[in-house]
């Protein structure tokens, strides 16, 4: 993958039950962004593709996708550490779709964007680009073709800072229309760009370091498509962990009603402390999981459904 850059291109648009696999890959802090944002078709869109990024990343380093750590960058570009951080890793999204970048050896970029109905992009494109840019978009023969060119430059400038992980708005001026390889100015560095297939109504950029031709693999995928992995890569889903729990909890404790998900396992069930630390022993040989039970408490405990949450947060495979 030395010379290679991965793209994948898939929507954000999927199944409550692809949603919950992205959403059990994600850590404590991608999980807090997710929960801050107002709007559930955000919320869905930054987990699908944060998810399918862990999903993707992880296969390509060996790993499981919850064992992967970014730290962010001078101006928030996140780099993975540690062992993986010869991987680099793009990500982006826009309107219904996200685009995932991968590639070993050198920084990358991507940038997907949704063409922009209603927007002038003659004004934009004289605001904050290139003269010899804002000709070129003002040029077009009518107003879908103005803003497909407006856009085109926008995702290789966008493309180009993610890979050089400097600010947009100083890089903005950078001509980017001509040659594929550009000098950025903040921090000062060449980028080969390339641009890629992409779905009606959307344009997307590549950007890698240096000057040095690659190639791009692109995958126009269904999320269906990126989570048919090999499971041992990807932490049990959750109605994998309230099946076992269940089951473990009937055995142990021989309940007179059913256990469902809402049954308080304390009050209901009687579950003590030295109970709860068995049952979560014979669930870490039973799914081949360990779990990270300093932040558990009772307050995470109250029902199976609780306890099942807890435990798809906070494992990861042995």
């Amino acid at each position: 993958m030395r010379d290679t850059v991965r793209v994948w291109v898939v929507s954000a648009g999927v199944s409550p039950a692809e949603l919950a696999r992205c959403h059990a890959v994600l850590d404590a802090s991608e999980r807090a962004r997710a929960g801050a944002l107002r709007s559930a078709t955000l919320r869905d869109r930054f987990t699908v593709a944060h998810g399918a990024l862990r999903v993707l990343a992880g296969r390509a380093a060996g790993v499981p996708p919850r064992a992967l750590v970014w730290r962010p960058g001078r101006y928030g570009r996140p780099a993975l550490t540690g062992a993986h951080a010869g991987l680099h890793t793009s990500l982006s999204y826009s309107g219904d779709l996200v685009a995932v970048a991968l590639g070993a050896g050198r920084p990358v970029g991507v940038d997907v964007q949704h063409l922009p109905p209603g927007r002038d992009p003659v004004s934009l494109a004289e605001r904050f680009f290139h003269p010899r840019e804002a000709r070129h978009v003002a040029g077009g023969a009518d107003a879908a073709q103005r803003a497909e060119r407006c856009t085109r430059l926008w995702v290789r400038k966008e493309a180009a800072v993610k890979c050089a992980g400097g600010r947009l708005w100083p890089n903005l001026a950078v001509p980017v229309h001509a040659g594929d390889v550009v000098e950025c100015v903040e921090p000062p560095g060449r980028i080969r760009l390339v641009d890629v297939p992409t779905p009606a109504g959307y344009r997307v950029a590549v950007a890698r370091a240096g000057d040095a031709p690659y190639a791009v693999a692109f995958y126009p995928l269904t999320l269906a498509d990126v989570l048919c992995c090999d499971e041992s890569m990807v932490e049990p889903g959750r109605d994998e962990v309230v099946k076992s729990l269940t089951a473990l909890l009937e055995r142990m404790l021989r309940p007179d009603a059913p256990v469902t998900e809402g049954t308080q396992l304390m009050d209901e069930l009687g579950l003590s402390s030295s109970l709860a630390l068995e049952l979560l022993l014979e669930l870490e040989d039973e799914l081949e999981i360990q779990i990270d039970v300093e932040d558990l408490d009772e307050d995470r405990m109250t029902t199976l459904g609780d306890l099942a949450d807890h435990i798809v947060a906070n494992s990861t495979p042995r």
